[in-house]
């Protein structure tokens, strides 16, 4: 249950990331809210590449990792029957070298903020953190099946448009802020006279 917590949340801060890309419908509600925006877009950077790395975690003996579940269930094959280990440990290993970037960043970035911060650090993508998840996402699914009985687990709140339904909220509110101002510049502004 902790692996599969943990999984849902480091996908929830992947979704609001996202959500919350400067995209010109996007950008200028993040402009005009920005002491709200920056920390909010930081704090769920940060909170991704903790979680993200302690799914895959290999020498952590107390994170939720699915290599504690590995080893779990290498020691008690009854727990997931079926399942091949194997394979499940390249689909882990494919990601190899972006598990190094993401446990570089984490390192310099999020466990330990007072390191120097000009350090060329390495990138990580949407599109990478995308693909990862789906695959451990489905092996959490797998091993899950096998231990429960064919039950599957969902990785995604209900409330997962939030960050999009606060976003366009917000940009109505500015389009009709500049409204009333337009409509305070004209019953202000001198009348013309014929």
């Amino acid at each position: 249950e902790y692996v599969r917590k943990q999984l849902l949340d480091a996908q929830t801060h992947l979704d609001i990331l996202e959500a919350l890309l400067p995209t010109p419908e996007v950008e200028p509600v993040l402009n005009k809210y920005v002491g709200f925006f920056m920390p909010t877009i930081s704090a769920h950077n940060i909170s991704l590449l903790i979680m993200a790395y302690n799914v895959v975690d290999k020498k952590g003996k107390s994170a939720p990792s699915l290599y504690r579940v590995f080893r779990m269930i290498d020691e008690h094959p009854d727990l997931a029957p079926g399942v091949d280990m194997r394979s499940l440990r390249k689909r882990v290993n494919k990601h190899n070298e972006l598990l190094g970037r993401t446990h570089q960043l984490r390192k310099k970035r999020a466990a330990h903020w007072d390191t120097d911060a000009s350090q060329l650090l390495p990138e990580v993508r949407f599109d990478e953190c995308r693909s990862l998840f789906q695959d451990l996402t489905g092996i959490f699914n797998e091993i899950h099946r096998a231990h429960k009985k064919n039950e599957i687990c969902g990785f995604k709140y209900l409330e997962g448009d939030d960050v999009r339904h606060l976003i366009d909220d917000l940009r109505r509110l500015r389009v009709d802020d500049l409204r009333r101002l337009d409509d305070l510049r004209r019953l202000r502004a001198p009348k013309k006279s014929p």
